[in-house]
């Protein structure tokens, strides 16, 4: 089993979806991850317009793979 850090670098360039600790959902591109678990997405909430997102790892809930 690989560490969090490491298993979330493999979905670099995947969608995903985000679930804030707030409740907020996002859906966009994995663009990076550091080690704090802050990421960056782009393409977030199927709006093409949008550039990028960071957003800070100790709001994040869970992030999955896009089905």
């Amino acid at each position: 089993m690989l560490p969090p850090l490491e298993y979330l670098t493999l979905f670099i360039k995947s969608k995903v979806t985000v679930i804030m600790k707030d409740g907020e959902i996002y859906n966009g591109l994995l663009e990076g991850v550091d080690n704090h678990i802050n990421i960056m997405i782009s393409d977030y909430n199927e709006n093409m317009n949008n550039k990028i997102m960071f957003i800070r790892g100790e709001n994040i809930c869970c992030i999955g793979e896009k089905m």
